[in-house]
């Protein structure tokens, strides 16, 4: 109980000020779009199904891993293992983009720059969250890396000294 309680207190104000601080078009999905907007906007985000493709994206990467794995490192045939997923994922991802483009064409003015703003605001969002992982990562890093030297002292007897004054006094 006392864990939701603290959760309400500090974390429910931080949600109202990161809502208060966002334009509201930005924090609904597809950013307040219109209904034809965001149908627009959805059906060119479903994956196009295309044969066999994903199953070859796949033989790509494993053909990479066989190769890492091998007993002899052949680092050209990995380079070409790599170019032929890369050729493989970038073709999806033209395609992808292909249909956003052709979603974009069909958006009004005011849909397209609601749209430009909640994936402002989302990019943003997503580079302070990133930000802050990474913070916490160095702080744990300095942490562990202070709770290691701290070990190494005491096994060399840096710290039994003071605890032995203390327990002869």
């Amino acid at each position: 109980m006392t864990r939701v309680r603290r959760m309400s207190r500090f974390a429910l104000p931080a949600l109202f000020a990161a809502a208060a601080s966002a334009p509201v078009a930005a924090q609904q999905p597809f950013g307040g779009l219109s209904l034809e907007g965001r149908q627009a906007l959805a059906a060119a985000m479903v994956k196009e199904s295309v044969p066999g493709h994903d199953e070859a994206v796949r033989r790509a990467r494993m053909r990479v891993l066989e190769l890492l794995a091998a007993d002899e490192l052949d680092l050209d045939a990995i380079a070409e293992a790599q170019a032929t997923e890369r050729q493989l994922v970038q073709r999806d991802h033209a395609r992808a983009q292909a249909r956003m483009r052709d979603a974009y064409a069909e958006l009004s003015r005011e849909d397209r720059q609601a749209f430009a703003a909640a994936m402002a605001t989302r990019e943003a969002r997503i580079r302070r969250r990133m930000q802050l992982a990474q913070d916490r990562v160095e702080m744990l890093d300095t942490i562990m890396r202070r709770h290691a030297e701290r070990a190494s002292e005491l096994r060399r007897g840096g710290g039994r000294a003071g605890i032995r004054q203390v327990a002869d006094e």
